[in-house]
């Protein structure tokens, strides 16, 4: 049976991607809008019960509130949370600036959504399984609680989409300088605001180089790699200085305090990192980071926490305040607090979980499909997805490098909280989005699929949706008489 024009499309060029009514239908664009929508109100509402309020906020808020003066490269990030935060509390409002700080970091990841989702019509043919991953991608509960958690990791999600938009058109158009330059100073200024787009730099070089080598004559090779090579070399300088600064003293946090002695054994061994264990059973009751002792060394998989840390809420940050943090009204609470989960909350964490592991495994399988198929791909010698595809997890790949790779050797990985997913945020984005394209590839491929994929993408948007509604009502908590 053919499939219709409706049910499949062949991925268009990027192009110019303000140009929304060539790249959506008009029926997409309304479904987009109701997804960053709803995800813009999830994420309102965790605004006002304090849901920036997260990981590491005092020591943030010091820094904040006294910058420059108490900045050092020594501690975890690099100066840009910093800056604009002092900012906002200096030229903008003294009284409101974290409302306003996670207000603007829900504003840009909402338009990084944007972004992802004209990168998953790229990369996509089937339009309901693209419909799938953009519902995913926009209530996933990881995604929704860091656009406003105020940390570094709110700034990831943006500039990786501009990187790899950039990335993709320069695969397209190379000949375009602008290009170039876009994508040196996005890649500067993400270096300034969070340490681990380093590992972008190398993947940037093997996917510039593959495309030089495809795309121009032998004797165009040294001009285009030489621009390659300015491309990258002010981000590459940009980390060298902070990192020399970090290590200036001998006590900086990212290059001396969080290693392991030389030939101290492993906290987390390979093992862990890459193997589920027995105990991984026990994460399905969705326990909490601090009543349940997540950070116990060796308790669970890496695998089965990062699971646990993307598909619900372990530090119940989105959960309602205290009593007593809820009536101060003015000024505002300004510090950490611990929240407890409702009834309620607890079961649709459950669930979820449970739910929500076929968009594990899915993006597991699909991992190591790119894994074996991205270099072939970018250099013509593959069709299995698009080109698009293969820069993206080329891309996140090299992004979640910097920390899947450290965890051996770090001497604090479980009670540091190295294993959750907002460090490795936009890769795992990208690593979900996997899981529906490979579903899109087997059905391509496959003419049992091929022949019944308008019942089994169907099926698995309804699947997603499910999901979807799950995540909402344990993020806003409906039933609270907070409410």
């Amino acid at each position: 049976m053919p499939i219709s024009s409706t049910e499949k499309a062949a991925p268009l060029p990027l192009g110019d991607v303000t140009n929304i009514k060539r790249i959506f239908e008009r029926t997409d664009r309304y479904f987009l809008l109701t997804l960053l929508t709803v995800s813009i109100l999830i994420g309102l509402r965790g605004i006002y019960h304090y849901g920036y309020i997260g990981q590491d906020f005092n020591s943030h808020h010091v820094f904040m509130l006294g910058f420059p003066q108490t900045f050092t490269f020594e501690t975890t990030n690099p100066i840009g949370l910093y800056l604009l935060g002092s900012a906002i509390y200096h030229h903008v409002s003294s009284i409101y600036y974290l409302e306003i700080l996670a207000s603007f970091f829900l504003l840009i990841n909402s338009a990084a959504l944007c972004g992802i989702y004209v990168l998953i019509w790229k990369v996509i043919s089937s339009r309901p399984l693209r419909l799938s991953a953009a519902l995913l991608v926009s209530i996933i509960p990881f995604r929704i609680i860091h656009s406003v958690v105020i940390a570094a990791d709110a700034f990831s999600l943006p500039f990786f989409v501009i990187i790899a938009i950039f990335t993709i058109r320069l695969i397209e158009s190379p000949q375009r300088i602008i290009n170039w330059i876009v994508l040196s100073t996005t890649l500067s200024i993400s270096l300034t605001c969070k340490y681990t787009f380093c590992g972008i730099l190398p993947a940037l070089a093997l996917i510039l180089i593959l495309a030089i080598i495809v795309t121009f004559p032998f004797k165009q090779w040294l001009r285009w790699t030489a621009i390659t090579m300015v491309t990258l070399a002010i981000p590459a300088g940009i980390f060298l200085y902070e990192m020399h600064e970090s290590s200036r003293k001998g006590d900086g946090i990212i290059t001396n305090a969080q290693w392991l002695a030389p030939g101290a054994p492993s906290i987390m061994r390979w093992r862990d990192i890459l193997l589920p264990k027995k105990n991984d059973v026990n994460l399905l009751s969705a326990p909490q980071y601090f009543k349940d002792r997540l950070y116990d060394d060796r308790k669970f998989s890496y695998m089965g926490l990062v699971h646990i840390g993307a598909f619900t809420d372990p530090m119940n940050f989105f959960q309602p305040p205290p009593e007593n943090v809820e009536k101060a009204k003015n000024p505002r609470y300004r510090e950490e607090f611990f929240r407890t989960r409702e009834f309620y909350s607890r079961v649709f964490q459950r669930l979820a979980l449970s739910w929500s592991l076929p968009f594990s495994v899915l993006s597991l399988v699909g991992l190591f499909m790119c894994l074996g198929f991205s270099v072939p791909v970018l250099i013509n010698r593959s069709t299995l997805f698009p080109k698009a595809m293969a820069v993206l997890f080329i891309l996140a790949f090299g992004f979640y490098g910097p920390v899947v790779f450290s965890l051996p050797r770090i001497c604090i990985p479980y009670v540091g909280g190295y294993w959750l997913p907002r460090l490795v945020l936009p890769s795992l984005v990208v690593f979900f989005v996997l899981g529906f394209v490979l579903l899109d590839v087997l059905a391509t491929r496959n003419q049992f699929l091929q022949n019944r994929l308008r019942g089994i993408s169907f099926a698995v948007l309804g699947y997603t949706a499910v999901a979807c509604v799950m995540y909402i009502c344990f993020l806003t908590s409906p039933w609270s008489s907070f409410l």
